[in-house]
């Protein structure tokens, strides 16, 4: 899995304004309780959450991102939980006032159906008048700036290339190689992820015919959304 070719260098690659998305969230949040966190990384926001007040569980498809946020959650002293589970096929197990999902975690939802199932599952998941936040790349986004981009990222200790191409309209593969540099050389791990992309409309659409009421901001300046944003920021509240 290329998130597990990742994971050490995860917090250095993806220069991600954790910060500001909070700060955006936060108010909306409900006063405390359990929340999960799903497609979560290394635990950055997961962390946040924990600081807040939240008792937080954290779910990822990659063991290896887990053993990350395993590490950050133990330096911090902070007690997390932590499941190993994909999004597309999840299982959610009691109940929760926030749910959230950060830098791009939706965008590996692989149809339109699982999101609406996705949708229903955490609608159900959640305590009364609790929260869904989430962040997502747009699909203008994956037209205008991911499509046919080639990324290059070079530090003291390893090489990257990150190359994204279209596989079909909402549909983003990228194709991802590492040159660790050794002693006498390098070494080379190549890795291939695929990303979704929806209609602003249909994440609207999904949630409300789940129960939400639904909230759409820009993802990069938390003002106002636009047919132009890269990213969108969703709060629901569960009615």
């Amino acid at each position: 899995m290329s998130y597990d070719l990742l994971s050490e260098r995860y917090d250095e690659l993806v220069r991600f304004d954790y910060d500001g998305l909070f700060a955006a969230i936060k108010p909306s949040f409900p006063p405390s309780g359990a929340a999960l966190d799903l497609c979560s990384g290394t635990g950055t926001f997961a962390l946040k959450l924990s600081e807040a007040g939240f008792k937080v569980t954290c779910v990822d498809n990659s063991p290896k991102m887990l053993t990350e946020a395993a590490k950050k959650a133990r330096a911090a002293r902070r007690q997390l939980l932590f499941l190993q589970a994909d999004v597309n096929s999840l299982k959610i197990y009691g109940k929760y006032s926030l749910i959230t999902s950060t830098c791009d975690g939706f965008n590996y939802v692989k149809s339109e159906e699982n999101l609406k199932k996705l949708f229903g599952k955490i609608h159900d998941a959640l305590t009364e008048n609790g929260v869904l936040a989430f962040d997502v790349s747009t699909l203008y986004k994956a037209e205008n700036v991911l499509s046919g981009q080639t990324f290059f990222e070079d530090t003291p200790t390893y090489t990257l290339f990150w190359t994204a191409r279209k596989i079909e309209d909402g549909k983003i593969g990228t194709d991802v190689s590492v040159f660790k540099k050794e002693r006498d050389g390098y070494t080379r791990e190549d890795g291939f992820f695929v990303q979704y992309f929806y209609r602003n409309e249909t994440y609207k659409r999904l949630l409300e015919q789940q129960g939400f009421d639904v909230k759409f901001s820009d993802g990069e300046t938390y003002g106002d959304l636009n047919e132009k944003s890269n990213r969108l920021l969703v709060v629901a509240r569960k009615k």
